[in-house]
């Protein structure tokens, strides 16, 4: 009797210990819909934030509509164009602008063209990177000759690789649609910190830096972006940030897009013989065979006629 009570028990026991394993379950979950909830939650900061960050990227390119009593003052004789100042100046405040003879042979940069243009694509990626832009994995910015997107290799590389995490794939996706819907030339940079590698892929950081660029290069080829317009550059440890103090920004990947414009050259059709001249034909072999004495002595058997 006393034997069959402790089996009794021990069954008892062991029946329960579901509500543990049940108890951690709900645990879990609850802490991972706190998560979720939280990181739903916008900040209601965040929009003039990114407003502030584009006015000041495209502050660069705007300039103050001149008054009509300002353009009364300018003197316009010995000016062979219409707002140039005999002195060679612009009227533009505070701006000097060097003008430079267009070649037939080469294009030059197209100011008032590619300066809106410009602006419209830094509007189009600050729209689409808005998530990235807020906490610095990417930067957008330009100056008079090149737009750069700067990429945190934090974010988009494996550490010490040039292996493309999840998040740069989705990237490249979006600047490869936008870069096919323009002619310009590109550079891919590769950057890194000053900690040195050591590795049998990677013997020091220029290699790093080179097969990173070269790996986004690839992509952006894979994606339908024209290779001629892409060269890549590798500048190792020595081209800090100097405007960040941090080592995290020294390791990333630039994509600048030039003003300059690629010019596709066009392709060469193969040579077609000119009219009257007809192609020389070959002698139908024969149906004996002949023997072809060789220099130097001996004879070669064959069915095929000479020419």
């Amino acid at each position: 009797m006393r034997h069959r009570y402790a089996t009794q028990a021990k069954r008892n026991a062991s029946t329960e210990r579901w509500l543990v394993s049940y108890a951690d379950y709900m645990t879990l979950m609850f802490a991972l819909f706190v998560v979720l909830y939280a990181m739903a939650i916008a900040n209601e900061n965040e929009y003039p934030e990114l407003q502030t960050r584009l006015q000041q990227a495209i502050s660069l390119f705007e300039t103050d509509k001149v008054s009509n009593q300002e353009v009364s003052a300018i003197e316009l004789e010995g000016s062979s164009e219409a707002g140039i100042l005999p002195g060679g100046q612009s009227i533009l405040d505070g701006e000097v602008f060097k003008r430079v003879e267009a070649t037939p042979a080469a294009s030059d940069y197209q100011s008032n063209a590619d300066d809106e243009g410009f602006i419209q694509l830094a509007e189009q990626l600050a729209t689409e990177f808005k998530d990235f832009l807020k906490t610095d994995d990417i930067v957008i910015s330009y100056d008079e000759q090149w737009l750069t997107i700067e990429l945190d290799s934090r974010l988009f590389f494996a550490s010490g690789s040039a292996y493309l995490l999840k998040p740069a794939a989705q990237v490249i996706d979006v600047l490869a649609e936008k870069l096919r819907q323009v002619d310009n030339y590109i550079r891919v940079r590769g950057y890194t910190d000053e900690d040195s590698i050591d590795s049998e892929l990677y013997p020091s950081n220029w290699e790093l830096s080179a097969a990173r660029a070269t790996r986004v290069l690839r992509e952006l080829q894979a994606r339908g972006v024209a290779p001629a317009r892409m060269a890549l550059e590798a500048y190792a440890e020595f081209a800090p940030d100097e405007s960040s103090t941090s080592h995290r920004k020294n390791r990333r990947v630039v994509i600048a897009l030039a003003k300059t414009l690629w010019q596709p050259k066009a392709e060469v059709s193969p040579e077609e013989p000119e009219k009257g001249e007809a192609e020389p034909k070959k002698q139908p072999d024969s149906e004996t065979m002949l023997a072809v004495p060789l220099e130097g002595g001996g004879v070669r058997f064959t069915t095929r006629q000479e020419e």
